[in-house]
């Protein structure tokens, strides 16, 4: 990967992440929040508590309202004072915690009704509790405008030491997800607990304060709440940002606490044995009261996708047979009181779920999307994107389980994030870092093999038009006998006869990392070092040719041609300085090579003829192969069309692969051209024609050496044999 893509990849994930972590996008904050609760609650029910033995709730409840008895028939609930002074007694009583009312009473029957005793019996349940400090009422605060409990009811509590705020937090999206822990009080800089941080401490008889940080002791427990930026505090002249939202862990909602219909514990607390059922249920727990009906105090929560039916909950009544349950399905909507319910539950157990903070949210999210914004970088579209799927179903994995270890992670962040990432950077792909690739594809897909095709991608090697001068071994090949057997078989025939021999030796010299340049008639033209750099280039052209005399000659077992018809073709080879690139007219280019040594490897494939011999290389593509490769030389010749001679060798394979016999045999030769350029020709002849039986290239020397000793060359002759026709 280039620098340029490598910093596009970075940027990219960098950006989006900063993006994603604007106030803009907290309504996806909370839906991952929402999310999180159902899955979890679905996949791993045991993280969800079913019942909490802590907290009881006692409810206003349509039984409640419906009743058939005295005083709830018929009338409205402020004439309810009698029945929630019983209930209230019995619960102080049998020992209860604490109890907290999510109901607010703003008005009095006291000076309307006739008989103000019920009245009197509440403001007496209220002292009963206030003297045992188990009593506190709530208010809801409307920016500069509350509600509050009537002045009677405040007086017998002692007023605001027992009376806190039930607000809750309302995000964006209109759900809540938090309540807020502390309240201003009246004094400057002062605060006061909200009702589920005021029951959780009178449950745990512990005191609360707030670090330097901003943060909140309950007792040795520090609250991991989220930071509230309507809240701050004046420490030493620096203004501090408390953390004071709680994130509420409502578990399966409603279904999560005992609860008690207010008009079965009034009739309970009338019988004699009453005291006892009060006493079972309700001795030690924090008590709320509240509104359950259908319609009254219905809160949008984060458990809106993860809540079971609220009357899963099988209670013991006392005095009221309850209904059968119906089947009734998950309601959006909870009551309110089950989300204080829930918060204090949390504060008491020490199981408050820690969210985590933006800068964490950003980091992270910006680094899962550049994960995934490498792999669009580096693998094709259809494994990236399927590499982004595995990803995300990874991470909501791994989501699930952090939410039940107590971590809540953004789930949709860095999805969405790494989304965006992999789309853009995709992009970015296809208009600038595949074009070259695709270029490259286009020009060379039909030209070389595969893995060069590859590599010139990851290299990013496009050849400009024109061409490079380089150093290229280049052979040219020629199928013996075309002629005859091209007037043998039919057009169609013979065609498909090119095709299969084409194919067997395109494939060989691409296996040997060359590219065919030319298919002229029965010649093949083949490169080696283009176009990539190959510093084995003259090795790879020599065994590649040597492999494709081999499977040529295979064919003849493999193809039905003419009866006594041989296979075979000769090559010729040559290493020098040539020109690589497009060339053609102006309308039509095609990538190939040319230069005076592919005229030299034609002319070498001509002189095979001459000597009886497969394959001829020039002394530069021996010397480069080096010792890898065993030659021996065959002779000195002026090939028409050059004037300079050339040091002609025949490849004999691999030097580890070179038999006793074979050694021998081109020992028998060198001593036979040496004799023979020291112009003792009677000699050569001798050693020439001893190996003709098994050496066609010794076979082709014994007459020349033969005429030579009966017709000695002059004085000045130099070895070279002069070849005057191709």
């Amino acid at each position: 990967m280039k620098i340029q893509d490598f910093g596009v990849a970075i940027a990219v994930p960098v950006i989006v992440a900063l993006v994603l972590s604007l106030s803009l996008f907290d309504r996806m904050r909370g839906l991952s929040i929402d999310l999180l609760f159902a899955l979890r609650n679905s996949a791993m029910p045991s993280a969800a508590r079913s019942i909490n033995d802590k907290v009881a709730v006692i409810a206003i409840d349509e039984a409640t309202y419906y009743a058939d008895v005295e005083p709830f028939r018929g009338r409205p609930r402020v004439f309810w004072t009698q029945p929630l002074a019983d209930v209230l007694k019995s619960v102080v009583t049998a020992d209860a915690a604490v109890v907290g009312f999510d109901l607010i009473l703003p008005t009095s029957i006291r000076g309307i009704a006739k008989d103000s005793a019920p009245e009197n019996n509440f403001i007496a349940a209220l002292l009963l509790a206030r003297k045992a400090n188990k009593i506190v009422l709530g208010s809801v605060s409307f920016g500069e405008r509350s509600i509050v409990p009537h002045q009677s009811y405040q007086t017998r509590v002692r007023g605001k030491e027992n009376i806190r705020s039930l607000n809750v937090v309302l995000d964006p999206d209109g759900v809540i997800r938090f309540v807020p822990l502390q309240a201003r009080g009246e004094e400057p800089e002062s605060l006061v607990s909200t009702m589920s941080l005021e029951l959780a401490k009178r449950y745990l008889g512990v005191e609360t304060r707030v670090d330097g940080q901003g943060n909140l002791w309950l007792g040795d427990y520090r609250v991991p709440a989220s930071p509230d930026p309507g809240l701050t505090l004046d420490d030493d002249g620096r203004s501090l940002v408390l953390r004071n939202d709680l994130l509420v862990d409502l578990y399966r909602g409603p279904t999560s606490f005992q609860t008690h219909s207010l008009v079965d514990l009034f009739l309970c607390s009338q019988r004699e044995d009453g005291a006892a059922y009060f006493e079972r249920h309700f001795a030690g727990k924090i008590v709320l009261l509240g509104l359950t009906t259908d319609v009254e105090d219905r809160k949008l929560t984060a458990v809106r996708y993860g809540q079971s039916r609220e009357q899963a909950v099988p209670v013991e009544p006392c005095a009221v047979e309850p209904a059968a349950p119906g089947d009734e399905k998950p309601r959006t909507l909870i009551p309110g009181v089950y989300l204080h319910a829930a918060a204090i539950s949390n504060l008491v157990d020490r199981k408050v779920l820690r969210l985590m903070e933006v800068r964490e949210q950003t980091m992270l999210t910006g680094a899962f999307a550049f994960v995934v914004g490498l792999t669009a970088m580096k693998l094709s579209s259809a494994f990236a994107a399927a590499s982004f799927v595995a990803s995300a179903l990874a991470w909501v994995g791994l989501a699930v389980t952090l939410i039940v270890a107590g971590l809540v992670v953004p789930l949709l962040h860095p999805i969405v994030a790494s989304g965006v990432t992999l789309a853009a950077l995709m992009g970015y792909r296809f208009a600038v870092t595949d074009r070259t690739e695709r270029h490259i594809r286009q020009a060379f897909g039909r030209v070389l093999a595969p893995s060069l095709v590859e590599r010139m991608v990851e290299q990013n090697l496009m050849p400009t038009q024109g061409g490079e001068l380089r150093e290229i071994t280049v052979w040219v090949s020629d199928l013996q006998n075309y002629t005859t057997i091209s007037e043998i078989l039919s057009p169609p025939d013979l065609v498909d006869f090119l095709n299969e021999v084409y194919t067997v030796m395109s494939d060989t010299v691409e296996e040997h990392e060359g590219f065919v340049a030319q298919f002229v008639g029965d010649a093949v033209v083949a490169g080696f070092n283009v176009p990539l750099d190959d510093p084995a280039h003259a090795r790879h052209g020599i065994m590649a040719a040597m492999a494709c005399c081999e499977r040529v000659a295979a064919l003849n077992r493999e193809m039905d041609l003419p009866e006594g018809f041989d296979l075979r073709i000769r090559v010729g080879v040559s290493t020098g300085n040539l020109l690589a690139g497009y060339i053609g007219s102006k309308r039509r280019l095609s990538y190939t090579i040319v230069g005076d040594d592919i005229n030299l490897a034609s002319r070498l494939e001509g002189v095979n003829k001459i000597f009886g011999s497969t394959i001829l290389v020039n002394e530069e593509t021996a010397t480069l192969c080096g010792p890898s490769i065993a030659f021996r030389e065959v002779d000195i010749v002026r090939v028409k069309g050059r004037d300079a001679p050339v040091r002609i060798f025949e490849p004999l394979g691999p030097s580890d692969a070179i038999d006793a016999e074979t050694a021998a045999l081109a020992e028998r030769y060198a001593e036979g051209l040496a004799a023979y350029r020291d112009r003792r020709f009677e000699a050569a002849a001798a050693i020439f024609q001893s190996l003709a039986e098994h050496d066609p290239v010794a076979a082709s020397f014994a007459p020349r050496a033969r005429d030579y000793a009966k017709a000695p060359p002059p004085d000045d002759w130099d070895g070279v044999l002069n070849l005057l026709s191709k």
